[in-house]
């Protein structure tokens, strides 16, 4: 063989080592591989959707939450208000009954 053969041949075996020998078209795999990435798009998709979801059950607790809160602070509000009604109400009560029991000495005085 001459040099310049041998040269050629061995070009041409390079380039062709070099060159994939199944293309994208022939993998045997394409069909898996592919199924497999529409599969872990749709798994990504799931936790995405899972995680909004999850997001928007906390702010719906959460504004439930504040919900409450508020009402049972109303709540509280309006209990300490009936009690210190109420303890006006006893305290005028007592200075009533002290006024009385004090006239109701004074006249004793007078008659003894």
């Amino acid at each position: 063989m001459h040099v310049s053969a041998k040269l050629a041949l061995t070009a041409i075996i390079t380039v062709l080592s070099i060159i994939p020998f199944s293309t994208h078209a022939d993998d045997p795999y394409k069909e898996q591989k592919e199924q497999l990435k529409k599969q872990q798009e749709a798994e990504r998709e799931a936790l995405k959707k899972q995680r909004e979801m999850e997001r928007e059950e906390r702010k719906h607790y959460e504004e439930m939450d504040r919900e409450q809160r508020k009402h049972y602070e109303e709540m509280d509000r309006e209990e300490r208000k009936h009690y210190e009604e109420m303890d006006r109400e006893e305290r005028k009560h007592q200075e009533e009954m002290e006024r009385e029991r004090r006239k109701h000495h004074e006249e004793m005085k007078k008659y003894q």
